[in-house]
């Protein structure tokens, strides 16, 4: 027995010391990947970074005599780009096939610690620790260029290519920016969500992995909802691939993380982990049914999900409970609907002014940042802002209602507990018209709203109050931890939809505190509004204090300095040369210096304007025109010292423009007569568009080019501010 013991202690060792090298070996591998293509920084579009990083990923593959096979953009008619698609694909044993979509380029302006290096280190690894697993998943896994921001450009491809495939295939985008972050499984955009058979196994392989996380239900109801930002993912569902999408999302200005990202053993090797759990996951099921209406709770280290049929039946169970209580109880049932039905007049009132009392309170809060000439100084503080509107709304409504008595208002307190109910109950079925999945707030404030009807005693009835908007405070504080703030905005700044959905929500649980207002003056003999009198002072007070705050904040700092745009504008049209500077809020106090020169900007706004001395001329531009018979070859050659990010040329003539052909796809912006070229940015430089025409047509040419670049350093001598430099030049001619 005791020999027994002494194997099995020591088999459970050595499969310990085996499972821990295995993962320092894993580990070992992300933070080679990690370093090699860090060091390939910039990895623009086209650039040389990229063709290095591509050449570092066909050495890792060709240990595993594994191809990675490349396109570019030709095929693409609609767009263009000077980056490559490369693919890497890993027959299995399952059927169907799982993409694992990477971004092979970042933003132009960021630094080497966030530029995405951790993705391609991510799926490098992941591709060692699969290459030699017979039991695993058909696999292919897509580096895309240029698909950087809001252009998408390489999913356009990619989908564009997958149309005409057979096999059932899902994607899992893979688009996280720094190590060490918290993790997000993004599970809808555009109005759709992911299907249940992939959310729930990526989900609960990143519950269970040792990783940092930020998974709220919110951010997949915002997705299903008409307020969801335009991302990646919902390319991908639109196109009915089933997808999901792992990133670190940038939580906004107000939950910014100033921890600096860091690459350490236990994160690459658990990240390795939950890569290899989510593809294993993601292989589609013989049949792809989609389950939208889901909805899920993460507790600890666990996901909890409530698929369409078993929400449906919750839903029901919870509605038609009233009624069996109102056949138990009819005497009950029926005077409440006759109290209602009496006095629906008072119920549409009370919504209107609901409805006006937010829509003051949404011009309060925009006269405050007209006030501070600061648009988007919500962003800095949105749990405030919101607390402040829901703080003047409810003032208002209280401050009216009480000064209202005299009006023929219901002195009936049963009918305020019906008529909660009876919105709620509205609310329900209005949003069951969109999807079911969005009612689960509202059904649990329905539930405790019908409990709220039954006591008879003021403080079960205060307690039933307190629980029923429960889940909606929930969300909400779930939406600003999400840092959702599309959402936030249309709820907070909507004059009238926003308003409207603040009405319907908020005015079930004051109809609710009317009723135990009333209660509480006949039990308890106080005087008549005494509750509605605290509340007034309260939220007075409270709203006093967070304009006040709000008013005078001030979100910048040397840690969080204030950004500013810097563009030096060169006009070789009419000899214009100036600095343009504008920021998100106004610029008083910012000293810029420029080429030994410096400029105090002493103004309160947001955007200003220096004339600089000279004329410089950072780019030459020369046409050169080859006719033959009835056609004619024009070609421009831009030439410039600065290296351009993008390079705008349009073709402009009276006549109809008929373009014969271009080495660049061409866009008609001006009914015939305005064609502008798709070159993709960060081009080569010299750059040579060419393009045939009619012989005579008279044309001009209009060029904007941009550049990172300026021909001075400009800077900042205020550590509050934070500059983003670009020269911008404009030049026509007519060839």
């Amino acid at each position: 027995m005791v020999l027994l013991l002494i194997v099995a202690i020591h088999f459970a060792f050595s499969q310990s010391r085996d499972a821990s090298g295995a993962g320092e070996a894993t580990a070992g591998h992300v933070m080679e990947h990690y370093r090699a293509v860090r060091s390939f920084h910039p990895r623009l579009e086209g650039s040389e970074g990229e063709t290095r990083t591509l050449s570092y990923l066909e050495q890792v593959l060709g240990q595993y005599d594994i191809s990675l096979a490349t396109r570019d953009f030709s095929a693409l008619e609609d767009g263009h780009s000077f980056s490559r698609i490369a693919t890497a694909t890993l027959p299995g044993v399952m059927p169907g096939r799982v993409l694992l979509i990477v971004p092979l380029n970042h933003a132009a302006d960021v630094s080497p610690d966030s530029d995405g290096s951790v993705s391609l280190a991510g799926a490098a690894a992941l591709i060692q620790e699969l290459a030699e697993d017979s039991n695993r998943p058909s696999l292919s896994f897509v580096f895309l260029g240029a698909d950087v921001g809001d252009r998408y450009l390489g999913s356009r491809l990619l989908l564009s290519d997958m149309e005409e495939q057979e096999e059932q295939t899902a994607a899992v985008y893979l688009d996280v920016e720094a190590p060490g972050r918290r993790l997000s499984v993004q599970l809808g955009a555009a109005d759709i969500p992911a299907p249940r058979w992939l959310a729930e196994p990526a989900l609960r392989a990143l519950a269970a992995s040792e990783l940092p996380r930020r998974q709220h239900l919110s951010s997949l109801q915002v997705a299903r909802s008409p307020l969801a930002p335009e991302t990646i993912l919902g390319s991908y569902l639109e196109h009915g691939v089933p997808a999901v999408r792992i990133h670190d999302p940038a939580p906004g200005p107000a939950f910014a993380d100033p921890a600096e990202p860091e690459l350490t053993t236990e994160w690459a090797a658990a990240y390795v982990d939950f890569l290899e759990e989510v593809v294993r996951g993601a292989a589609p099921p013989p049949t792809t049914s989609w389950d939208r209406h889901y909805i899920y709770a993460v507790v600890s280290d666990s996901v909890f999900f409530v698929g369409e049929r078993s929400y449906l039946i919750l839903l029901l169970a919870v509605l038609a409970s009233p009624i069996i209580y109102g056949i138990a109880f009819r005497s009950r049932l029926v005077r409440y609907v006759r109290l209602v039905a009496r006095h629906m007049w008072a119920l549409v009132v009370l919504a209107g002014l609901m409805f006006l009392f937010f829509f003051i309170a949404t011009a309060l809060i925009r006269g405050i940042m007209d006030f501070r000439d600061f648009p988007t100084l919500w962003q800095y503080a949105p749990g405030p802002y919101f607390l402040l509107k829901l703080l003047i709304s409810i003032f208002l409504f209280a401050i009216v209602f009480q000064s209202i008595r005299g009006l023929p208002f219901p002195r009936n307190g049963s009918f305020y507990s019906a008529s909660a109910i009876f919105l709620l109950f509205f609310d329900i079925v209005l949003l069951s018209v969109f999807d079911i999945a969005f009612t689960f707030y509202f059904l649990w404030g329905f539930l405790f709203a019908f409990f709220f009807s039954i006591p008879r005693s003021p403080w079960l009835k205060l307690l039933f109050l307190l629980a029923a908007p429960a889940w909606l405070i929930i969300g909400g504080a779930e939406l600003f931890a999400a840092g959702e703030l599309s959402a936030a905005e249309g709820l907070l700044l909507s004059p009238v939809s926003g308003n409207l959905i603040f009405a319907f929500v908020l005015l079930p649980f004051l109809l609710m505190l009317i009723r135990i207002d009333l209660m509480l003056h006949r039990r308890l003999r106080l005087p008549h509004g005494s509750t509605l009198r605290a509340i007034i002072l309260g939220s007075a007070a409270a709203a006093v204090l967070f304009a006040s705050a709000l008013v005078f904040l001030d979100p910048f700092s040397p840690e969080r300095p204030q950004p500013v745009d810097a563009v030096e504008v060169v006009d070789l049209n009419t000899g214009e040369h100036k600095l343009e500077l504008s920021s998100p809020a106004p610029l008083e106090g910012l000293v810029v210096s420029r080429g030994g020169a410096s400029f105090e900007i002493d103004t309160a706004a947001r955007r200003h304007s220096l004339l600089l001395a000279g004329s410089p001329e950072p780019v030459s531009l020369s046409t050169s025109k080859n006719q033959f018979l009835s056609r004619s070859r024009r070609s421009i050659l831009v030439d410039s010292p600065l290296e351009p990010s993008e390079v705008l040329v349009a073709v402009t003539s009276p006549q109809e423009i008929l373009i014969f052909d271009s080495q660049f796809p061409t866009e008609d912006v001006g009914s015939g007569r305005l064609m502008r070229f798709a070159i993709g940015p960060f081009p080569p430089n010299p750059l040579e568009i060419s393009f045939t025409v009619p012989r005579e047509l008279p044309t001009r040419i209009d060029l904007e080019l941009v550049s990172r670049e300026t021909a001075f350093p400009i800077e900042s001598t205020e550590p509050r501010f934070r500059l983003r430099t670009r020269t911008r030049v404009l030049q026509s001619l007519s060839p």
